[in-house]
């Protein structure tokens, strides 16, 4: 285990967030909790991580160092259903629209220089082809299209949603428990957009397979039989 005391997580490639299966608790003998069912990846890390920062208290172990490793967002995009709902509407302007509101709020909040432009619109390069392209206005992706890659924008979102609800119940740990003040977070992302293939994100494993998802198959995006990608463009 490296180091660590107690763990839980997996020690392969993200594969689901659905099966309890996936994930480890180690040292062998160790239970881990147990969810009737509801199980989603992003709530169990943070519910073990809770009850290590619990374990540590009670045995008064300061200091404690707890690094809470999520597999969200990376793919696949899996989320509750739920989650999902917030967002579903959201980006159904598309990409081009939402990077310009980002880049207007960012401005209006101070946050980049005075004179920053927004950037041109990104290329990419499909790693099995080596074919290089420049990611398309949104109003030039067909209606059906659209439809498929919001649909994707929205499962990731609710994935950081997720995540961002379970970092949220560990500050609220420590607010209740007079910790917070005397711990130090640091919040650490290895990767930023998905540059994976093309704007359109892939289907089923990592590759350059896209599925055009419609109808039935859209609405299913996100659940446990389902494995899909963001694109470069999203």
């Amino acid at each position: 285990m490296h180091g660590f005391e107690e763990f839980y997580g997996t020690l392969v490639s993200a594969q689901t967030f659905w099966d309890p299966d996936h994930f480890k608790r180690l040292p062998e003998g160790r239970e881990a909790i147990k969810y009737d069912g509801n199980f989603y990846g992003t709530d169990a890390l943070t519910d073990h991580a809770q009850q290590f920062i619990e374990s540590a208290q009670a045995d008064g172990k300061e200091p404690w160092f707890l690094y809470l490793a999520y597999n969200a967002p990376h793919f696949p995009l899996q989320a509750r259903r739920e989650d999902i709902k917030r967002y579903e509407d959201v980006y159904k302007i598309g990409w081009d629209s939402i990077r310009a509101l980002r880049f207007e709020r960012m401005n209006r909040m101070g946050i980049l220089p005075v004179h920053t432009r927004l950037s041109p619109r990104s290329s990419y390069t499909n790693w099995a082809e080596e074919v290089t392209d420049t990611v398309p206005p949104w109003n030039d992706v067909s209606i059906e299209r659209q439809a498929d890659l919001s649909r994707r924008m929205a499962i990731y979102a609710a994935m950081i949603h997720r995540m961002d609800q379970g970092i949220g119940q560990i500050v609220q740990h420590l607010k209740l428990t007079d910790q917070l003040d005397n711990t130090l977070i640091i919040f650490l992302s290895d990767n930023g957009a998905c540059a994976e293939w093309d704007p359109y994100g892939f289907d089923i494993k990592t590759g350059p397979v896209n599925i055009l998802h419609k109808g039935e198959s859209l609405d299913s995006m996100g659940s446990a039989s389902t494995y899909h990608s963001v694109g470069s463009g999203c």
